[in-house]
């Protein structure tokens, strides 16, 4: 099962087990959503740039996107995607048309006009499939496929301070001190205790 903080504030909650993702209103704890996935195991969840989220379910071998009013895209992915078991899910931080290899590393926010961009659209969405990270662009085709070794040599974004407090170094902020995650800890089997 996965957990993820939306943009809106409220908290998705992937539970495989009962074929369905909770969405519930933070800090009252109210629910307001609750998506069934027919046949389905939820364990990953992920929003992009614009606010959607995403669903991997490895049970029917897809993800799903659904809009920020809980409306599912049935044109994602596109049956080309050719997903085996989804597993894990990232988006980037500032998706753009474009991949951009600029001086300027823009991010593809130049809109081409330095003339120096990748060919073809770039991921919106990234999950680990069948061993491979697959990138998934803006329509829902296959735009990637990476071999995950050389990320798995980076250092981890959680990390143990002295008495188990919990520490999140952004991978994004590389040299910005890590945030103390106060009042979470883990056990040894990693479960946050009560």
């Amino acid at each position: 099962s996965d957990v993820l903080l939306l943009p809106n504030g409220d908290v998705a909650i992937a539970d495989p087990g009962a074929s369905r993702v909770l969405v519930i209103a933070f800090p009252t704890a109210q629910l307001r959503q609750v998506i069934t996935i027919e046949g389905g195991a939820p364990t990953a969840l992920a929003c992009d740039s614009q606010g959607r989220t995403y669903i991997a379910d490895p049970a029917n071998r897809t993800i799903y996107r659904y809009d920020t009013l809980w409306r599912r895209d049935p044109s994602f992915p596109r049956g080309s995607a050719d997903l085996d078991a989804p597993a894990f899910l990232a988006s980037p931080m500032k998706a753009s048309g474009f991949a951009c290899n600029c001086a300027e590393d823009c991010g593809g926010s130049c809109g081409g006009a330095c003339g120096d961009h990748a060919t073809g659209p770039q991921a919106v969405i990234y999950t680990l499939n069948d061993g491979k990270i697959i990138g998934l662009d803006e329509r829902g085709y296959r735009v990637a496929e990476l071999d995950p070794a050389p990320l798995l040599l980076s250092p981890p974004a959680l990390s143990f301070g002295q008495g188990g407090s919990l520490f999140f170094a952004d991978p994004a902020l590389p040299g910005h001190e890590p945030v103390k995650l106060t009042g979470l800890t883990l056990t040894g089997d990693g479960r946050i205790k009560d």
